[in-house]
């Protein structure tokens, strides 16, 4: 079965379910199943996939996850969240610092990093400063950060700037 085209905003479908606005600039957006009906409703902003079965939402002004029966996992006590959950881990921030979460809303890498990219086939690109290193999924640095640009990683290979 198709979804007929009346949704203005709509991803792709991500575990039997994708998520749709009916107004673009209404914080309101909806998750339908592949039969076209609306299975979860959110009246704030979240994000558009479950991704590893938890979904990032915003609660007033800080951010947590939810699973797919909206039940709390990880409390709203992020001030942002990165990309949702890849390989486990989920980016966040906490003040002025990134650091990472695992799917039971545990923090496992403290946050001292200054932007953080979502783990790809291992590491997770970092910013110190002014330039770009890759984490371990426990933290540890693997590439120093020497980079002005980082790259996640595909077939173990990434693309890397050095100028």
């Amino acid at each position: 079965m198709s979804v007929p085209p009346i949704y203005p905003r709509a991803f792709d479908f991500h575990g039997g379910l994708a998520w749709v606005k009916e107004e673009h600039d209404s914080a309101r957006s909806y998750f339908i199943n592949t039969d076209g009906e609306r299975v979860l409703t959110f009246d704030t902003d979240c994000e558009e996939q479950f991704q590893d079965g938890l979904l990032a939402v915003r609660a007033d002004d800080l951010w947590g996850f939810v699973d797919k029966d909206r039940e709390w996992v990880a409390p709203p006590t992020f001030d942002h969240v990165a990309d949702g959950f890849h390989d486990g881990l989920a980016g966040v921030q906490i003040g002025s610092k990134w650091g990472f979460v695992d799917t039971n809303g545990d923090v496992v890498i403290q946050p001292r990093f200054d932007r953080v990219w979502s783990f790809s086939e291992g590491p997770a690109a970092v910013e110190v400063g002014s330039r770009w290193g890759y984490v371990n999924a426990v933290g540890d640095i693997v590439i120093d950060p020497t980079l002005p640009q980082p790259g996640a990683f595909h077939d173990g290979r990434c693309r890397a700037s050095v100028g």
